[in-house]
């Protein structure tokens, strides 16, 4: 038996991933399945070895096979020399980092929305950025934010997260997907509340454990924007989607679109009324943004 994390890794038993998204494989091989993805400047604790590949814990403390190419090894004073930089993060569902401050440039990566890279220098409307493997090139400026800062801090936290719901509309379902490039319908909520400064578990059942229950009627007037639906049967949570405020919601199958549970709606959607089990709010305020839940903001 051997404990985890594996003592033959010490020290360097972190990784900071330096690709857009980088693939947790539910074995170490590219044909097992997907069932997570961490994204550029994430950090993963690395548990154990097998050839190329690497056992991986992510911080909301989901673990899969990740290929050693997807991420820098350090150890924990390299993370820490990492996250005290001055760092960024993308605020675009999908952006690139070029050679130069020009579209025309040679590429030098990608990224999607939530990515983390150091800022290193302004010129114009770009932004000097740096990758965790040392890599530099330029973004556009409107392209970031301050490390901390949510989606859209001119709304309230809710009204943020509303409308970065609906920025990620027509993103591709990805079953394991957990990014904005594709996602599967709680790797789109995790993101979109990351995007908010909020932390929620990967899962659907494990989402539906936190914040409070939410009583609502027929009408469905109750449901405030940026609470979240749980979909399933009895026993089985399978399914999340996040209000947009009374019977209407946006969430991400096939892709990300928006549905209703008012039968008058052009966008009504019965299966989903018929399978509606709980909804929770995750949001005390509707303008502090103030948690509810014991929730911790990302790393």
């Amino acid at each position: 038996m051997i404990l985890l994390p594996d003592s033959e890794l010490m020290p360097d038993q972190y990784g900071l991933i330096r690709v857009s998204t980088a693939q947790l494989r539910a074995g170490p091989k590219h044909s097992a399945e997907l069932v997570d993805q961490a994204i550029l400047g994430q950090r993963v604790r690395l548990l154990k070895q097998d050839g190329q590949w690497f056992l991986v814990q992510t911080d909301y403390d989901y673990i899969g096979w990740m290929t050693q190419e997807s991420f820098v090894r350090t150890d924990l004073a390299g993370v820490n020399a990492w996250t005290r930089t001055s760092q960024v993060r993308v605020r675009s569902n999908y952006a690139v980092v070029y050679s130069e401050p020009d579209t025309r440039s040679v590429p030098v990566m990608d990224a999607t929305l939530n990515a983390r890279l150091t800022r290193e220098n302004a010129q114009d409307t770009w932004t000097q950025v740096t990758a965790p493997d040392g890599r530099q090139g330029w973004i556009q400026s409107d392209c970031i934010l301050p490390l901390g800062t949510w989606q859209y801090p001119e709304l309230s936290r809710r009204e943020s997260i509303v409308k970065t719901a609906i920025q990620m509309t027509g993103v591709p379902y990805l079953w394991g997907g957990n990014s904005s490039k594709a996602n599967d319908c709680s790797g789109f909520v995790q993101t979109v509340f990351k995007a908010n400064g909020i932390q929620l578990p990967r899962d659907a059942r494990q989402q539906a454990r936190e914040g409070i229950n939410v009583d609502f009627a027929s009408e469905y007037a109750e449901l405030e924007p940026g609470d979240l639906l749980f979909f399933g049967r009895p026993g089985a949570i399978t399914h999340v989607a996040i209000s947009l405020g009374g019977p209407r919601f946006i969430h991400q199958s096939s892709d990300v679109h928006v549905n209703s549970l008012d039968p008058a709606d052009a966008e009504f959607n019965a299966s989903s009324k018929e399978t509606l089990r709980f909804v929770k709010r995750i949001l005390s305020g509707q303008n502090d943004g103030s948690s509810r839940a014991h929730l911790k903001a990302p790393p």
